[in-house]
């Protein structure tokens, strides 16, 4: 097996990446899911210098790209009546004259989608990164706030996705697992539930929102629920950069021995946090599903065993590892007063804080990488040619800005 030789002095940062590497996803590159071109993006034009030279990036968000809510089913979505007002976006509409069948619309979703974690954030997210933001409006005597707008917006999408009016392209899969896991190595689960490759996900960010300023959507859900959000912005560093050469396995078998009693007893004080308090926040769920799989993959198969299955992507000459903060839009609830401020101060904006490897070949490319954090999105999107509204929809149509 191919262990790191670090360029220069940097001695601390690879012991950090053998150390973590443990406790990660096996790394592979990209397959067909993960090809860059399904995001219209040419890998082969895209250097590891180009792509890390774009060390930030984001969207404008005086075209489009708001924070909204994705009126979850379990509230009744558009049905829902904010608090401190007298009807919500779906009895606004019937009473503005509103054509089309909104209630059947949001009445079947509702059937179709009960849960804990049912709504339109689909819908939501698409129409963010597609129209500008709605400001309140008045029509035929009735009051719409830019959150009805923006609920209107998200069930229009869906309309569009039923009638095959709208078509959208993604990168990564869905884990169809109820909880966080990555199976058996080698098995199904596995390349299903890694997420998205991380080489595939920097030229995304770097291509889609520093070159061209747009955003698009993530599922940033590890499990089998879908919680899509809009991807406005991102920053990056390099905290290490390794060759790779044929060195002896010794010292790295050592690390991987050491990595093993050290994960053995972060594992033993996640267990005795949730005898003593009963439960556990999600983060330490997941911490504590990677310990449990990473430790039963090595008894199953050894140790030098899963050392080998942990290969880079064939054609790996360096790997880099990378720290970036992902910018997205969360759900704003809808209130009373529900005129929120214009542009990027009136968002709701958080922060994903990721790690990974970048593998490069010999010609610079970057052709996959590997996940370090736990914490990384599912799979990414965007939708094509979604056109304004019109028709029964005209109504929708006279409220957008």
């Amino acid at each position: 097996m191919s262990s790191y030789i670090l360029r220069g002095t940097l001695v601390k940062n690879i012991i950090f990446l053998c150390l973590v590497c443990v406790l990660s996803v096996q790394a592979r590159e990209w397959d067909s899911y993960n090809d860059p071109t399904r995001f219209d993006i040419d890998a082969t034009k895209n250097s590891f210098n180009s792509a890390i030279k774009k060390q930030s990036g984001e969207v404008d968000f005086e075209k489009a790209n708001w924070s909204g809510y994705h009126w979850p089913t379990k509230n009744q979505s558009l049905k829902y009546i904010p608090p401190g007002q007298e009807m919500g976006p779906l009895q606004k509409w019937e009473k503005a004259g509103g054509d089309y069948d909104l209630r059947s619309h949001v009445q079947t979703y509702i059937d179709n989608n009960m849960g804990s974690w049912g709504g339109f954030c689909h819908g939501y997210s698409a129409a963010s990164i597609s129209f500008k933001e709605p400001t309140k409006k008045t029509i035929n005597g009735v009051t719409f706030y830019h959150s009805d707008i923006k609920g209107l917006l998200a069930v229009y999408y869906d309309y569009l996705v039923n009638e095959n009016r709208v078509s959208r392209t993604s990168i990564g899969r869905r884990c169809i697992f109820s909880s966080y896991r990555r199976g058996k190595v080698g098995s199904e689960s596995v390349a299903q539930c890694d997420d998205i490759n991380p080489g595939a996900f920097h030229l995304a960010i770097t291509n889609k929102l520093h070159k061209q300023g747009k955003g698009f959507v993530m599922d940033m859900d590890p499990t089998n629920q879908v919680w899509n959000v809009p991807v406005v912005g991102y920053s990056s560093e390099i905290l290490g950069e390794f060759y790779q050469s044929p060195e002896s396995r010794s010292q790295l078998n050592n690390l991987y021995s050491s990595m093993v009693g050290k994960t053995k007893t972060k594992l033993n004080k996640i267990n005795n946090k949730f005898e003593t308090q009963g439960f556990l926040e999600r983060d330490d769920w997941n911490k504590k599903d990677s310990y449990e799989k990473t430790l039963k993959q090595i008894s199953e198969l050894g140790l030098e065993e899963y050392m080998k299955y942990k290969n880079k992507a064939p054609g790996t000459t360096k790997v880099y590892h990378i720290k970036t903060k992902l910018n997205y839009l969360t759900y704003q609830k809808p209130h009373a007063d529900s005129e929120s401020k214009r542009g990027k101060a009136g968002q709701e904006l958080r922060t994903m804080d990721l790690e990974y490897t970048l593998e490069v070949n010999k010609d610079n490319i970057i052709i996959g990488g590997e996940w370090l954090s736990n914490d990384h999105p599912d799979f990414l999107w965007y939708p094509r040619n979604v056109e304004r509204p019109s028709g029964e929809w005209e109504l929708l149509n006279q409220l957008l800005n």
